[in-house]
């Protein structure tokens, strides 16, 4: 198994760019002989988005483009490649998030 580091730049907030950075290097590692490819953490949302995680829109739209992502991996050039890659989602066992912050 050849193993491809997905190392790319995100930005908060730029689902399209973020994916396209990833789409570039899913690319360039089927051109490189690799079977799976790692991206970083909050690859698809943007990493250090912080309060933009509680905002549902965000969530949304960062899971419609880990939608777009899949569908993606269905393509004829990506049909052999693994694919990790970081997004968030709400957490379905925890009705209030801001309940549990600790006051100061």
């Amino acid at each position: 198994m050849r193993v491809c580091l997905g190392q790319i730049n995100t930005t908060p907030g730029d689902f399209e760019g973020n994916l396209g950075a990833m789409l570039k290097g899913m690319r360039a590692a089927v051109d490189g002989g690799s079977t799976l490819i790692a991206f970083p953490e909050l690859s698809i949302p943007g990493y250090l988005s912080q309060d933009l995680l509680y905002q549902p829109r965000y969530i949304e739209r960062n899971l419609h483009t880990l939608k777009q992502l899949c569908a993606e991996t269905e393509n004829e050039a990506f049909r052999d490649l693994y694919v990790v890659a970081g997004y968030i989602e709400p957490n379905a066992g925890r009705a209030n998030l801001s309940s549990t912050r600790p006051r100061l």
